[in-house]
């Protein structure tokens, strides 16, 4: 097991804390660029990559500005090496050079070329998009949202709300999201899903696709709770808007027996505690889809992962 420290830890104090698994700096360099952590620590820029961490850990950079990490990620980059370990055991055992990171094309490895390669998700062909989703008082035809959150890609919340159904929510429902009519009622009084929310949801919603996980079911649901509130104008919208759905996006490059967001995510990596809430689940759809792009990231840009 790693060894984990109060004290925040240089990149080469954190491989020590690691010994127990056998991580070398260098493997733990190569694991914390690829999972993209080094980008979001602001301590490399994509253009730099492996070469630019090299050059702060040798010769080049001084130590007051090498990259330190406190327990919190120590213990989250343990769990992303173990995945590394599973996935690409060559990685461990690879020697890794300045400069050896080739690329390589996008034939080989079978992945289609970005469309716009200036966009976040360049690998899974995605842009100008919102994240959705819903809780709900079930799943059938007479069934109403409950609560609505629209993030923006880079996981901003635009909008957030609760409502009050007509329909008691359905136990297993409230199993699941600790919604009922009462809890509701005490939260936000009688509030519906009515023209004046459709404004606010339209504004943060923009001229951007709909993307969410099985985004079909949270249109559906939408449509029906607007149309029993009178809110044709947002049945008609919904029901035209271009709609991205996580979750073939997920079947293109995943060979899973589910495809349930939660799924998903514990298979790539990503350990978090459900929430069972909109936002929440709006945000580990972003993650999802981050981890995702950056293993197609890999797959297409370094030479040392077989596919």
């Amino acid at each position: 097991m790693a060894k984990f420290s109060d004290t925040p830890v240089s990149i080469r104090e954190m491989a020590a804390n690691f010994a127990d698994e056998d991580v070398s700096a260098r493997m733990l360099l190569a694991t914390l660029t690829n999972q993209g952590f080094l980008e979001d620590a602001l301590t490399i820029t994509a253009k730099g990559l492996m070469s630019g961490i090299l050059y702060k850990m040798n010769a080049g950079g001084t130590p007051e500005r090498y990259p330190t990490f406190d327990r919190k990620f120590q213990e989250r980059m343990a769990s992303n090496i173990r995945w590394m370990h599973n996935h690409f055991p060559d990685l461990k055992s690879s020697v890794l050079e300045p400069g050896s990171l080739a690329k390589e094309s996008a034939e080989k490895t079978k992945v289609a070329q970005p469309v716009n390669a200036n966009c976040k998700f360049k690998y899974l062909n995605i842009d100008n998009f919102v994240v959705i989703d819903t809780e709900t008082t079930g799943l059938d035809n007479d069934d109403e949202v409950v609560e609505l959150a629209v993030l923006s890609s880079e996981g901003e919340k635009l909008y957030h709300s609760y409502f009050y159904p007509e329909k008691e929510v359905n136990p297993g429902a409230a199993k699941v999201n600790h919604l009922t009519k009462a809890v509701l009622k005490e939260k936000i009084g009688e509030k519906k899903l009515d023209a004046a929310e459709w404004a606010k949801i339209l504004e943060a919603i923009g001229d951007k696709k709909i993307l969410g996980h099985n985004i079909q079911f949270d249109i559906r649901l939408l449509s029906q709770t607007f149309k029993k509130n009178g809110v044709d104008e947002a049945v008609d919208c919904l029901n035209k808007r271009q709609v991205v759905d996580s979750m073939d996006i997920a079947k293109r490059h995943i060979k899973s027996k589910s495809y349930s967001l939660n799924n998903l995510t514990t298979l790539i990596g990503i350990t978090r505690e459900e929430q069972h809430d909109a936002a929440d689940d709006c945000l580990m759809t972003i993650e999802f889809l981050e981890r995702l792009e950056d293993i197609l990231k890999i797959k297409i840009e370094y030479s040392f992962i077989k596919i």
